[in-house]
């Protein structure tokens, strides 16, 4: 009996402990245009300047940030000041593409964090450019060749997927109906270290300005670590002028 019962185990555990990454849905489809589609609809956005709330989350920890300013463009320039009541200073946060310097909370100094600075915020690596990216609602394909594969379902609903050793990310791409096959909307973006999913970015309440197709919320989350960090949209200027010392200086 302790035999059966054993062997009984061991044909489950397989099962109960690996998590098998599920195939693409739908037909499988050239990859070229879709991906094409996406790096087309990055390039639209040059710039941004926003007015947003923000609220994060780490491990259960709920923190809400009213009145944040984001200005950004596409060389992967980006300041973040978050403001309080009345006006006051709390935090900031700026890169110049390379480099990333924050001054905490009650802190009058910045500090370089650098990349490892982001990855613990976020819990997965990204770059001040893909961090960009993500906050206008878009992806960076990888600038090396790596295996890449493509599907669509009905309704214009297609994935896009590149492998590179062990890590897999996959682009979940809206077609708007009546456009051009060249034309896509990333809605959200996974990333897997293995089977694990250690990366989401999902890109909701897309609003037309100034004839480009901007999300009003951008969520970005490790549900491996529980990490979570929304962007809720509330004023957004696109494509409009911006110093380029915005990026620089103390931000005193």
């Amino acid at each position: 009996m302790k035999i059966r019962f054993l062997a009984l185990l061991l044909l489950t555990l397989p099962a109960a402990c690996h998590h098998r990454l599920p195939d693409l849905p739908g037909q499988e489809v050239s990859p070229g245009p879709l991906v094409q589609a996406l790096d087309a609809q990055r390039h639209k956005l040059v710039t941004v300047k926003a007015v947003a709330r923000v609220e994060t989350e780490r491990k259960g920890r709920r923190r809400s940030y009213e009145s944040v300013a984001i200005v950004m463009n596409s060389s992967g320039k980006l300041r973040v000041d978050g403001f309080g009541p009345l006006g006051e200073s709390l935090f900031a946060l700026l890169s110049d593409g390379r480099t990333v310097l924050l001054r905490p909370p009650g802190e009058e100094e910045f500090i370089s964090v650098g990349q490892a600075g982001l990855e613990r915020a976020l819990g997965v690596s990204l770059s001040p450019g893909e961090l960009c990216a993500a906050l206008g609602g878009n992806v960076i394909a990888p600038q090396t060749e790596v295996p890449v594969r493509a599907a669509c379902e009905t309704a214009g609903r297609c994935m896009v997927q590149f492998s590179e050793g062990g890590a897999v990310r996959r682009v979940h791409v809206f077609r708007p109906s009546g456009e051009p096959a060249d034309r896509g909307l990333a809605d959200s973006e996974e990333r897997y270290d293995g089977d694990r999913l250690v990366y989401r970015g999902r890109f909701e309440g897309r609003r037309s300005i100034s004839g480009y197709s901007f999300p009003m919320t951008v969520v970005l989350e490790n549900p491996d670590r529980a990490l979570r960090l929304t962007v809720l949209y509330e004023e957004v200027e696109i494509n409009g002028p911006v110093e380029e010392t915005i990026f620089q200086g103390d931000m005193q």
